[in-house]
């Protein structure tokens, strides 16, 4: 497991980071588990979450695990990110499916390898897992750790404990877009 924090990836340190296999990624603070995902390319794919880096450039919006962060500064520059490869997750990765990089260079134009972010393009000698194998690893990461703002694969989400809620700038309060519910309240109603 490699661990960084919300800050070092605001500042960039985590693009310095040698991620290799560590696919996967959780956002913590202390023992409250925001998140979990997954990306070929973990600090891209957390600072879009953030509305910015490669995908965030059409001006799309944070998510609501961004929306959080921002709603939660300056404390939240001080929450943990883990990145996890899918081993340590349980998955074990699969030797039959490593691939070459002669072989991806036959597959893909040399200008879409240019274009595509994914790690297999980008000179690996092979890749050790699939992309099924990864989803898996956070499905049971996802499992493990009951996140509070996943909504896919989350069968038993934890509950966003209310000091997150409505902090920041006073013109940016607002709840995040993902409530637990109790259900079994709807009887007392």
């Amino acid at each position: 497991m490699l661990q960084s924090t919300i800050g070092e990836l605001l500042d960039g340190k985590l693009n310095d980071l040698d991620t290799g296999d560590h696919y996967l990624y959780l956002v913590r603070d202390g023992g409250v588990v925001f998140y979990v995902g997954r990306s070929q390319y973990v600090p891209d794919r957390l600072l879009a979450h953030m509305g910015k880096g490669p995908w965030g450039w059409r001006g799309t919006s944070a998510s609501t695990l961004g929306q959080t962060v921002e709603q939660n500064l300056p404390e939240s520059l001080a929450w943990q990110i883990e990145l996890f490869t899918p081993g340590e997750c349980g998955v074990e990765p699969d030797v039959t499916k490593a691939i070459t990089k002669e072989a991806w260079e036959k597959k893909w134009h040399p200008d879409v390898l240019k274009m595509l972010p994914w790690r297999e393009c980008q000179g690996q000698d092979s890749v050790r897992y699939t992309k099924d194998m990864i989803a898996y690893a956070e499905e049971l990461l996802i499992a493990k750790s009951h996140p509070c703002l996943n909504t896919v694969h989350n069968h038993d989400p934890g509950t966003l404990p209310l000091k997150y809620y409505n902090r920041g700038d006073a013109s940016k309060r607002r709840a995040p877009a993902v409530f637990s519910f109790d259900l079994s309240r709807l009887n007392d109603v």
